[in-house]
C-alpha cells in the first residue's frame, strides 16, 4: 500500500514539473530585455538603425566643425582686410616729415655751390638746393629765393619753426634743421654747410608741409 502511494506521489510531482516548464518559459520571455532579439532579421534591423544614428551624429559633428572652420576663416580674412586698411591709412596719413627732409639734405653736406645750379651732387645755388631736396619728396618749389619766400604757410618766429621749414633772407634761402640751425648752399667758397639760423636777418619762415 505504501509503495503505491509513493509511486503516485512521484507521478504527481513529475506532472507538475512538466506543466510548469512552459509557464516558466513564457515568464522568462516576457521579462527578457528588449536588446535580446527573437530573430536574426530583428537584430540586423536594430544594427542598421544604430549605424545610421552614429553616421548621422558623425555627419552633424563634421558639418558643425566645418561651419566653425568657415566662420574662423572668414573672421581671419576680415582681420587681415582690417589690418591692410589700417596700414594703407597710416601710410597715406603720415606721408613724409620735416625730419625726413632734413636727413636727406644732410647727405649733401660739403657739396659744391654753383650759381644757377640745382644738382645736389654737381653743384647748386641756395634755392636750387631747397628746390631739389623737396623735389625728392614730390614737392615742387620755384628756383628762386624770392619766390620761395611766399610758398606754403607763414611761421611767426624762429622759436616756432620746425625741421623742414624754409628760412628766407634777402637774396638767400635755407632749410631749417632744428635747434636754431640751418643747412644751405651758402657760396662758392663754403658750399653746402650748416650754420646758425640767425647768421643774417630773417625775412620770412615758410612751412611747406
Amino acid at each position: 500500500m505504501k509503495g503505491n502511494k509513493l509511486v503516485t506521489g512521484i507521478f504527481v510531482l513529475a506532472a507538475c514539473f512538466l506543466f510548469s516548464v512552459p509557464v516558466m518559459a513564457d515568464t522568462v520571455r516576457e521579462t527578457v530585455p528588449a536588446v535580446i532579439y527573437t530573430s536574426e532579421s530583428d537584430a540586423e534591423e536594430a544594427t542598421e538603425t544604430s549605424e545610421d544614428t552614429a553616421d548621422n551624429g558623425t555627419k552633424d559633428v563634421a558639418e558643425s566643425i566645418g561651419d566653425t572652420d568657415a566662420e574662423n576663416a572668414e573672421d581671419t580674412d576680415n582681420t587681415e582686410d582690417t589690418a591692410d586698411t589700417a596700414d594703407t591709412a597710416e601710410t597715406e596719413e603720415v606721408g613724409f616729415t620735416g625730419k625726413m627732409v632734413v636727413n636727406f639734405a644732410r647727405r649733401f653736406l660739403g657739396g659744391k655751390y654753383r650759381y644757377g645750379g640745382s644738382s645736389l651732387t654737381n653743384g647748386t645755388d641756395c634755392s636750387g638746393f631747397t628746390m631739389s631736396v623737396y623735389n625728392n619728396f614730390g614737392v615742387s618749389l620755384p628756383h628762386s629765393s624770392k619766390s620761395q619766400r611766399s610758398v606754403g604757410t607763414a611761421v611767426s618766429s624762429l622759436e616756432e619753426a620746425e625741421a623742414g621749414d624754409l628760412i628766407c633772407y634777402s637774396g638767400h634761402v635755407a632749410l631749417y634743421i632744428g635747434d636754431g640751425q640751418i643747412i644751405h648752399a651758402l657760396n662758392e667758397r663754403k658750399g653746402i654747410i650748416i650754420s646758425d639760423a640767425r647768421y643774417n636777418n630773417i625775412l620770412a619762415i615758410r612751412r611747406v608741409l
